[in-house]
């Protein structure tokens, strides 16, 4: 699909609450991208053969289906967050804490991603 084709087609389905996009390379792979900078710097620069509109729930479960245990999500203070429990290499566990907000969410995925990348390669 060509930019033109691909920035018109996510204008037309885009509804408020889509913060992510989700799309399929030519080779089969897909990624998951904050929508407004895939429409700003990567729609232009990629191959997508499809694509889905995702929001903030969507992407929470493709966060999980990357298959990597320790999430869950809490309120604190009133506020939305995301809990990931990570064991270091001596047993030792950690929490780390973000906002339950695209931008911590995008972060945490692409984290995941990078970590998964490096265990395989």
């Amino acid at each position: 699909m060509d930019k033109d084709t691909l920035l018109r087609e996510i204008e037309q389905r885009r509804e408020p609450a889509h913060c992510f996009i989700r799309w399929v390379r030519p080779d089969g792979a897909h990624e998951c991208e904050l929508l407004d900078y895939f429409v700003r710097v990567r729609a232009a620069q990629e191959e997508v053969t499809t694509f889905d509109l995702l929001d903030i729930e969507d992407m929470w479960q493709e966060l999980l289906a990357l298959g990597l245990s320790g999430f869950s999500r809490a309120v604190r203070k009133g506020v939305e967050v995301i809990d990931w429990v990570q064991t270091d290499e001596h047993g030792d566990q950690q929490v780390r804490s973000c906002c339950f907000r695209a931008e911590g969410l995008g972060a945490l995925y692409d984290e995941v991603k990078k970590l998964q990348a490096r265990r395989k390669g």
